[in-house]
């Protein structure tokens, strides 16, 4: 089976949909039943503003509407994936275009106007043509269902994996004091400024975990985002010891995660949720959300709360950093939950999927 194989979205940046794209790729290769042929745009925009424009209007009104199923046919695909949210269609192949999330569609406010607007109406357009929808949750599949009005028979549900690269071997206390200062408790956040990830609550639980734990230190990591300005000033009128890294390095970040004694992800809303997945097959407790779809992915192997409710999301935390037999508990009950996602059975999922699209 040959599959076009969309790379655009590893060349726009990080995040949770390129580490999708590229992990899901590391597993194609593994497998002699599917080929993918990587196919991109080659104009993604530049640093300014006006490149980015006219990187994204090419991208939107030439490669996804027209030459991708062009290239894809002269590669003898047998059909079309396009791992994101994109405007992309196709009048021959089949098309399969993943959608992580609808937030877009139901919290526009959330989003630039711009962005809001091109889910909103481009790519909906395109999910309701599309043969198949992969989407990463039972939670984002309903609201798909519910706001962009494609049948369910169309969506399939496939669960992410979880690189086997975070682990409880690379705690190391050591490299944490030297690199930042720090020797007492340690609660890790991870996520880019944006509305959703809800950051500035989190430095408003910290805060009341301070209150219990006063040596305890907060460490944010994450790059720039469109609500960075609030983040950094909030930072400053803070009397807390908060850190906050920007983006780090693939080795920073599973140190960090490891050596960490609670991670703290008060989320508004996610479609699936790496960062909790990925502190937990750490070692480290967490503290989360309990809205969609984070509940479906931790399971019972951590300590929930509504995100707006700091009271008990810094309770979950100072219980986490005072009680360790309670930490060695959720330690081992997130190891175990963390273990039951791979990209193997990803891609094991997909392939599966692709199969009855051809069919």
């Amino acid at each position: 089976m040959r599959v076009a194989f969309d790379t655009t979205p590893l060349r726009l940046g990080g995040g949770g949909v390129a580490t999708y794209a590229r992990e899901l790729l590391r597993a194609f290769a593994a497998r002699d039943d599917v080929e993918a042929v990587e196919l991109h745009n080659e104009r993604t925009g530049g640093h300014s503003t006006a490149s980015r424009i006219v990187g994204g209007i090419e991208r939107e009104a030439r490669y996804y509407p027209r030459s991708l199923a062009r290239r894809a046919s002269a590669a003898s695909a047998d059909l079309i994936h396009v791992p994101a949210a994109m405007p992309a269609y196709s009048s021959r192949l089949p098309l399969v275009l993943t959608i992580h999330d609808a937030i877009p569609w139901r919290h526009p406010e959330w989003f630039t106007r711009a962005n809001a607007l091109q889910q909103r109406l481009l790519v909906g357009r395109a999910a309701r043509r599309a043969e198949l929808i992969i989407t990463d949750s039972h939670a984002s599949k309903t609201d798909i269902v519910e706001l962009l009005g494609v049948d369910e028979a169309r969506i399939e549900v496939i669960h992410l994996g979880i690189s086997p690269s975070f682990s409880p071997a690379h705690r190391d206390r050591t490299w944490l004091a030297e690199r930042y200062g720090l020797s007492g408790p340690v609660v890790l956040s991870v996520g880019t400024p944006e509305p959703r990830k809800n950051l500035l609550g989190t430095i408003e639980i910290f805060e009341r975990v301070a209150r219990d734990v006063p040596e305890a230190a907060l460490i944010l990591v994450g790059g720039d985002g469109w609500g960075s300005d609030p983040i950094a000033e909030r930072i400053a009128a803070s009397s807390q010891r908060i850190i906050r890294t920007g983006r780090v390095d693939a080795d920073d970040l599973t140190r960090l995660y490891a050596s960490a004694d609670c991670f703290l992800f008060p989320s508004l809303l996610e479609g699936f949720g790496f960062p909790p997945l990925e502190a937990m097959a750490s070692g480290t407790p967490v503290v989360c959300s309990n809205r969609p779809s984070l509940p479906e992915v931790v399971g019972d192997a951590a300590t929930t709360a509504d995100p707006d409710d700091h009271a008990a999301l810094a309770a979950g935390v100072v219980a986490l950093l005072q009680d360790e037999p309670l930490a060695a508990s959720q330690r081992s009950r997130g190891l175990a939950q963390s273990a039951r996602f791979d990209w193997a059975t990803t891609a094991e999922a997909t392939v599966a999927a692709y199969r009855r699209v051809l069919s």
